[in-house]
């Protein structure tokens, strides 16, 4: 097993490496979903199944379509460089200047990581200082104060909640602020070709995959607080399903229920349902614990008191941030309108 691990290490290594040489962008987004991937299983090793499940979700799924519908925005917007000499200098010049600036800057980092990885205690050291009052009390009194059997769950939707409002709100802020960017003013071709459906075998596969992604979303979603998952997670997993469908059959099948008002409208009530509950909680219960609200029976689908509910919120809101992302970056524009609305 540690060969193995060294193995992936050393993998994530050279995939880090290797993409401040390759030339192709397109190569580069290739060695960027095999990290993920290969971070996916490192984490599983590291028992933590909920980070390895948003890493394939995000990192090696959704993240790398969005970068593959980037290049190709990009291109259509004429970001590409002339192929005149006096073009291919300059480019030929700045990528030189970019890759050395960006390897001195990788270097200064990986040298600040090495120290500061040389002062900290060693791995799974009993004595070190993460083993606090803190993490006793969590392990030990998680389940009965929460009413979540996934500690994991009882730590960042009850002991530490607001922490997970904040990045709600940075999710939500980032969907505000990419909509505003991409609803700008620019004029696009549309090429013909764009308006073909896409082959009938990938219609036929899609159609069969995503009703089982959609269910497994659902149930990662609904049993964060009973076992590895949650709003992350579960809400990673239904994005992904839905750009799935709407890369096979087009935005159009999906945009008579999801649309840029439906967002708004769930995304807005979801943050506030959040923001309302959890400040009462607080209010009522200093860390979050006993806000008067039924812990149910530890092990139930119904239980954990405000845990189930606030990962359903979150859910929500990744499940429409990361669809709604990839509709912004491949959906085309006309006259300055986007066709989401």
């Amino acid at each position: 097993m540690i060969i193995f691990e060294i193995l992936l290490l050393a993998f994530l290594i050279v995939c880090a490496i290797s993409v401040s040489f390759i030339k192709r962008l397109t190569s580069t987004i290739i060695v960027f979903m095999s990290f993920s991937i290969v971070m996916s299983i490192i984490w599983m090793l590291l028992e933590s199944p909920d980070l390895a499940l948003t890493e394939a979700a995000v990192g090696a799924g959704i993240s790398s379509v969005l970068f593959f519908l980037l290049i190709k925005r990009i291109h259509a917007m004429g970001g590409y460089p002339s192929s005149g000499t006096q073009g291919q200098k300059q480019t030929s010049s700045a990528r030189t200047m970019y890759c050395v600036c960006s390897i001195i800057f990788v270097s200064v980092i990986i040298v600040a990581f090495l120290v500061a990885l040389a002062e900290m205690p060693p791995f799974g050291d009993p004595s070190n200082p993460t083993n606090n009052e803190v993490y006793v009390r969590y392990v030990e009194q998680g389940m009965a104060e929460t009413g979540a059997i996934n500690i994991v769950a009882a730590v960042i939707l009850d002991y530490r909640a607001f922490d997970t409002m904040g990045e709600a709100f940075i999710l939500f802020t980032v969907m505000v602020f990419t909509t505003s960017l991409l609803k700008t003013s620019y004029t696009l071709d549309i090429p013909e070709d764009s308006k073909k459906k896409e082959p009938v075998i990938l219609r036929v596969i899609v159609m069969i995959i995503v009703p089982f992604l959609m269910v497994y979303g659902l149930y990662v979603l609904f049993n964060g607080h009973l076992s590895p998952g949650g709003g992350f997670s579960g809400g990673a997993v239904l994005g992904a399903g839905l750009s799935l469908y709407a890369a096979a059959f087009g935005v159009d099948k999906v945009r008579k229920i999801f649309s840029l008002n439906t967002y708004t409208i769930c995304s807005g009530c979801a943050l506030l349902f959040y923001a309302l509950v959890k400040g009462y909680s607080f209010i009522m219960g200093a860390n979050g614990n006993k806000p008067g609200f039924p812990l149910g029976t530890p092990g139930n689908l119904l239980s954990s008191g405000l845990i189930l509910p606030l990962n359903v919120c979150v859910g929500v809101l990744v499940t429409f941030t990361m669809y709604d992302l990839f509709v912004l970056f491949s959906e085309t524009e006309k006259q300055g309108e986007s066709k989401w609305t």
